[in-house]
């Protein structure tokens, strides 16, 4: 299963990791060709928050997370600045890619748009704990630690609109013990999901060896 690995730490591009880092836009500044070993994707709240000429002087960007889409015009609007910074760049046409991630009630309901696909479109990812806030649910995780009902319904959706895009399904990150972690990734390859969110290197490398 392939790990995304969200950045952290002083030394966040050399991760214990052989999957994708991802990192926020104040990391941008740091990163320079020969720190990448793995593919590095920038996570953005909105697609407002790219700024096309920036990205353009970091020639080692795989793609976006975009982390609470709304819509599939989110992506939209999304990919024409990217296609922006492309311009600058001097880089192929279609190189830079995004990940929706989905963190709302709004974002869920827009599923179905997303699995109509985008050219740009990479992967369609969820957010368990952003998404229960916005719910205004105490847990994403009942008594028993399995996901509450609205949780799980999405989870699936997931699942459902990658699999119509024909784009990765990355599961929303875990934060329990090893054991926990490894139990819940494994659910995650059997329900359709080929790709998750780790929160730590070791998490990562777990996801590697499944």
């Amino acid at each position: 299963m392939t790990p995304y690995l969200r950045a952290s730490g002083a030394d966040p591009f050399k991760p214990a990791a052989s999957g994708p880092l991802v990192i926020d836009a104040e990391a941008l500044a740091g990163l320079h060709t020969g720190d990448v070993s793995v593919p590095i994707w920038l996570a953005l709240p909105a697609p407002d928050a790219l700024d096309p000429a920036t990205l353009a002087a970091v020639p080692v960007i795989a793609g976006v997370v975009l982390e609470a889409t709304s819509s599939r015009a989110d992506v939209e609007h999304l990919a024409a600045r990217l296609a922006v910074a492309e311009a600058l760049g001097e880089w192929p046409d279609g190189a830079l890619r995004v990940v929706a991630r989905i963190a709302t009630a709004k974002g869920a309901l827009g599923l179905a748009g997303l699995g109509a696909g985008h050219p740009r479109l990479a992967g369609i990812a969820w957010d368990a704990d952003a998404l229960a806030a916005d719910l205004g649910a105490a847990s994403p995780r009942g008594p028993g630690g399995a996901l509450i009902a609205p949780l799980a319904t999405v989870r699936s959706a997931v699942v459902v609109a990658a699999a119509a895009a024909g784009v990765t399904a990355i599961d929303s990150a875990f934060a329990g013990d090893d054991d926990a972690f490894i139990r819940d990734a494994e659910a995650a390859r059997t329900d359709g999901f080929n790709a998750k969110f780790a929160l730590t290197a070791e998490q990562a490398a777990a996801l590697g060896a499944l």
